[in-house]
C-alpha cells in the first residue's frame, strides 16, 4: 500500500466515522423529538382537562336562575276553560272565582300571584271577555241582562 492509497483509506474511514456520527446524532435527535412531542401532548391534555374543570366549577358556582314557570295549559286553553266556567255559573265571575274554579278542575296556575295570572290571560283575550265593573268577567259574545248595572241585592 502506498501513501496515496493509505490516505484514501484514512479519508474513507474518516468519512465513514463522520457518516456514522451523523446517523447517531439523527437517532438522538429523533428520540429527543419524540420526548418533546410526548411532553407537548401531555401538556395539551392537561390544558384541556383544566378548561373542562373550569367550566364545571363555573357551572357549579354560577347562580342558578330558574326558568320562568309556565302554566300547565296554554293561555288560550285557560281562556276557553274560563269561558266554560263563567257560562256554567251563569253570571260574571271575578279573577279570584275563576282561579279557584280552574284549580278545582286541576288546572295548575303558576306565578307568585295565580289570580293576577288569570286576570292577565283574560285581559290578553279582551276581544273575547268583558270585565264588568264590580261584577267580574263575562264573554263578550253572550248577552247578559243588566250587564252594566250594579246589582242592588
Amino acid at each position: 500500500m502506498n501513501a496515496h492509497t493509505s490516505g484514501i483509506y484514512e479519508m474513507a474511514d474518516l468519512e465513514e466515522a463522520g457518516y456514522q456520527g451523523l446517523i447517531q446524532q439523527r437517532e438522538r435527535l429523533e428520540r429527543d423529538l419524540r420526548t418533546v412531542n410526548e411532553a407537548i401532548s401531555k401538556y395539551e391534555h392537561i390544558a384541556a382537562l383544566k378548561k373542562e374543570l373550569a367550566s364545571l366549577v363555573t357551572l357549579e358556582t354560577a347562580p342558578v336562575v330558574p326558568k320562568r314557570r309556565r302554566n300547565a295549559l296554554p293561555p288560550a286553553r285557560i281562556a276557553k276553560t274560563a269561558r266554560e266556567i263563567i257560562l256554567k255559573a251563569g253570571r260574571p265571575l271575578t279573577r279570584y272565582e275563576i282561579a279557584k274554579a280552574l284549580e278545582h278542575q286541576g288546572v295548575a296556575l303558576v306565578g307568585s300571584d295565580p289570580i293576577k295570572n288569570v286576570g292577565t290571560i283574560l285581559w290578553r283575550h279582551r276581544d273575547e271577555f268583558e270585565n264588568i265593573p264590580d261584577r267580574g268577567y263575562w264573554p263578550k259574545d253572550v248577552p247578559l241582562e243588566g250587564a252594566h248595572e250594579l246589582d242592588k241585592n
